[in-house]
């Protein structure tokens, strides 16, 4: 059996609305999709991401490290909002990311597992322009990546048995850190963040 596993750090992506535009125009959905590839993969290479494969609308990436995929999605939500500064509103893009850590499953150059359909369903969930993670992603990033976050306790996924807990990245807060450089910044794990209800991180001074 040509099948191989490996540990890493799985995002999606998806552009919302994508349907309803590509019904209305298919020359300005096209036009999108271009646009979209263009901001997003300069970033996702400069953080050793992998494009395993498009979906869609959107992208599955493979990451090494769960920090390089938060840091990654930042700034890619980061250059998503500035190129809309100047745009049309039929020509604004927006993404969800969401991201999870698990095993994959490498078979018939395709990917499989069941980590990846937490993935997919994590997703689904972030806002439009925003980013949620799993337990297993926040747990890895702490004392790593300075972000702030509300936790969603735990989710029931669509097709997923068990809940996972789900916690929302909050990029209005990561804006106003005045002179941070999401790279080389640190997320404060220790401040109490309720599991029982949504609560917040806060930042190491």
């Amino acid at each position: 059996m040509n099948e191989k596993r490996r540990l890493s750090g799985i995002m999606f992506t998806d552009v919302v609305g994508y349907s309803v535009i590509m019904d209305k125009n298919e020359s300005a959905a096209m036009k999108l999709l271009e646009n979209h590839k263009n901001i997003t993969k300069p970033i996702i290479e400069n953080y050793n991401g992998k494009i395993l494969k498009p979906q869609g609308d959107g992208f599955m990436i493979e990451f090494s490290s769960v920090v390089d995929a938060v840091r990654c999605g930042t700034e890619i939500q980061k250059g998503i909002s500035n190129y809309n500064n100047d745009k049309n509103e039929d020509e604004k893009i927006q993404l969800r990311i969401g991201i999870h850590m698990g095993d994959l499953i490498i078979k018939d150059n395709d990917i499989y597992g069941h980590d990846v359909n937490i993935a997919s369903r994590i997703e689904k969930l972030s806002d439009p322009g925003g980013i949620c993670i799993s337990q297993t992603v926040y747990d890895q990033i702490k004392n790593k990546v300075e972000i702030e976050t509300l936790d969603l306790g735990e989710t029931e996924l669509k097709n997923i048995k068990d809940k996972v807990n789900i916690y929302k990245v909050l990029l209005e807060a990561q804006e106003k850190i005045n002179g941070s450089d999401p790279k080389i910044a640190i997320l404060n794990h220790e401040s109490a963040v309720n599991r029982n209800a949504c609560g917040r991180s806060s930042f190491l001074s």
